[in-house]
């Protein structure tokens, strides 16, 4: 059977709504990138059967059949056909669609594919000069007056439960993270940039802050939450995908991006309509016979990003909300138009990315012509197959994270991919510690003997992409005798001070943690992992530890409780006890006590690395066997009396 390869893809830079492009005639846009296309490929434009081209708004400057209106700008023979494609926000898709199915049934061979909107010169409604473009009949259907995509994400934002700071926070690092990829020159392979006028992407802001977006006002619903901030932008640009079958593009000495494996259309509720990808994605992945594992990237239609958040509304597996998407900078929003216009700059984006990064056992799998990369971003279907819980990119967060074992925790994580929110008191450094960690930090304050403090720290990083994974490891001890020097009773406050920071601190780490889990479909049979810390004091206490071991012998004794109360849930417990750290508390100790620590411990002899902690604990994470243990990191130590 013949297949369809994408050969080459090219974008313009996408500009702002009165930008830099918005002098441009949207078919002089269009013509730009065709212009590139050939200059990139060698194709002689005289070989092009069609050139299928979606456009939403096919009014004004865009009406009259542009595809065709840009192939006579861009200068091609008058032979070259074309035609203006629609289907709303997913216009230029549907032209790669078509382009494909064509290929395949051998109607053509050679195909270009793309479009162009540009919102500055024709503006969204102005086909709709009235306003409402819908008859009665279909509103009355439906009982409304209008359909708006605004008031539609405000409703999945209900619908869901997604706050104004969890979107906002979203949005904030997606434009961090293009802005890191357009510095580090990841989108330079896909751009036909517009010398003089246009050379990067306008769209993405530099500097934000909650803070900021804080003060923006909610568009559509007074007590909503989307705002200008964390909304799609009305943009200006084009794109175009050359394509053709792998046996043409060996013929013309051209070599394939990806193959295009399967498409699929569907339908979903008008009113709230940006829920359409969830069933889409489930159709494409039942018709093509692959998992969500399988897939690497990520396009979504950028204003229909909200869905990703959906993974508690209808059996389609998922990883989690924030999904890896396209190239270097995963959820990169403003990398491509967004808004109701639909150049192909997400797929110009993905094709390029996938071409890079797919590993040879991805090509096979979905038959990639041509793997470039053993350093794959697929998941290897599922994430936690076999046994192994793979932590690059999922969302982690480690208590105490901002020192000690819970920063050596942190790092590790952050070295195997994942993304890692340090959870602290306001009064610790984490803010710093976790801006000096890179992106893939976080910092939420808490004390994690307050609840509700603690849940908040928590949604922080659910926020992230739905917690995954928790290493629980603040705490603290306080010396107390039963008895005083004077034979008095120990004081009670001290015993109840450790008990809540240690005991009840754990349990909150337990509960509230694994309530965000639960909320996550599984992968493999599992949805997430929990960690928690102990001691070898709650086996072998010393005198004045009678708080301190009781506590971390509590920890002891709910592991296996936790873990058979879990397996419900599929989430797992596990236990450290680590003996005689490096801590920092351990360095405010003269050199001599150290040494003297480090000789009492059989083997290795010396003090425990938090490192080695680090380790253990990313261990446990990601063996999906093991459960419902307490490990001791002691070097086999048994403590003393004193």
């Amino acid at each position: 059977m013949t297949d369809a390869v994408i050969v080459d893809a090219v974008r313009t830079p996408i500009g702002r709504r009165g930008g830099a492009l918005s002098g441009i005639h949207p078919a002089d846009l269009s013509a730009h990138v065709l212009e590139a296309l050939v200059g990139r490929t060698g194709i002689d434009p005289a070989d092009i059967d069609d050139v299928m081209w979606g456009c939403v708004s096919q009014h004004a400057e865009q009406a009259g059949n542009i595809a065709r209106t840009a192939i006579l700008a861009a200068g091609w023979p008058e032979s070259a056909p074309g035609t203006t494609i629609t289907r709303a926000c997913g216009s230029s898709q549907q032209a790669i669609a078509m382009a494909a199915a064509a290929v395949i049934s051998g109607q053509l061979d050679v195909v270009v594919a793309g479009g162009v909107e540009s919102m500055s010169r024709v503006p969204m409604g102005s086909a709709a000069p009235n306003g409402e473009h819908q008859p009665s009949t279909v509103l009355d259907r439906y009982g409304v007056d209008r359909f708006s995509q605004g008031l539609g994400a405000e409703t999945m934002a209900r619908r869901w439960g997604l706050s104004r700071t969890r979107l906002d926070e979203y949005s904030l690092r997606s434009h961090e993270l293009a802005a890191a990829a357009s510095d580090a020159g990841a989108f330079d392979g896909q751009l036909a940039p517009l010398p003089g006028v246009l050379e990067g992407d306008e769209g993405i802001r530099r500097g934000g802050s909650l803070e900021s977006m804080a003060k923006l006002r909610t568009v559509f619903d007074e007590n909503g939450v989307i705002h200008a901030g964390n909304a799609s932008q009305i943009s200006d640009g084009s794109g175009a995908l050359l394509i053709m079958s792998s046996a043409q593009a060996a013929a013309r000495g051209l070599t394939p991006l990806v193959r295009i494996h399967t498409t699929v259309v569907t339908g979903d509720d008008p009113v709230v309509m940006l829920t359409g990808p969830i069933p889409a994605t489930a159709k494409a992945l039942a018709r093509s016979g692959l998992s969500i594992g399988d897939i690497g990237a990520f396009e979504v239609t950028r204003h229909s990003r909200r869905c990703r958040w959906r993974g508690r509304s209808r059996p389609v597996p998922t990883r989690r909300p924030s999904t890896r998407s396209v190239g270097p900078s995963p959820s990169a929003i403003p990398s491509a138009v967004r808004g109701p216009s639909s150049p192909p700059g997400w797929s110009t984006t993905c094709a390029t990315t996938v071409s890079a990064t797919a590993c040879r056992r991805c090509a096979r799998r979905v038959a990639w012509p041509t793997p470039r990369s053993t350093n794959c971003s697929a998941e290897h279907s599922p994430q936690f197959s076999g046994g192994y819980m793979e932590l690059k990119g999922l969302s982690t967060a480690v208590t105490g994270g901002a020192s000690g074992l819970g920063l050596a925790t942190a790092q590790r994580i952050i070295d195997a991919g994942g993304q890692v929110t340090l959870i602290d008191l306001p009064t610790s450094d984490g803010a710093a510690v976790a801006e000096s960690l890179g992106p893939a930090a976080a910092f939420a304050a808490a004390d994690i003997t307050d609840a509700e403090q603690f849940a908040a720290a928590l949604d922080v990083a659910d926020g992230r992409g739905g917690l995954r994974a928790l290493v629980h490891c603040a705490g603290a001890g306080r010396r107390m005798r039963i008895l005083d020097r004077d034979g008095k009773a120990g004081s009670a406050d001290d015993f109840e001070f450790v008990i809540r920071l240690n005991l009840i601190g754990s349990f909150h780490a337990l509960s509230l943690g694994a309530e965000r889990m639960a909320r996550l479909d599984d992968i493999d049979g599992e949805r997430g992992a929990i960690v928690m810390t102990a001691s070898v004091a709650a086996f072998e206490g010393q005198i004045g530890q009678i708080n301190y071991s009781a506590s971390k012998a509590g920890i002891v004794g709910m592991t296996l409780v936790a873990a058979r109360d879990l397996a419900s849930k599929l989430i797992r417990v596990n236990t450290i006890a680590p003996g005689t750290m490096d801590t920092p508390l351990l360095a405010r100790l003269r050199d001599d006590v150290r040494a003297s620590l480090a000789a009492s411990i059989p083997n290795p002899s010396r003090l425990g690395k938090p490192s080695e902690f680090g380790e253990l604990a990313v261990s446990i994470l990601e063996n999906s066997y093991l459960n419902g243990e307490t490990i001791r990191l002691d070097g086999a130590i048994r403590m003393a009396p004193r």
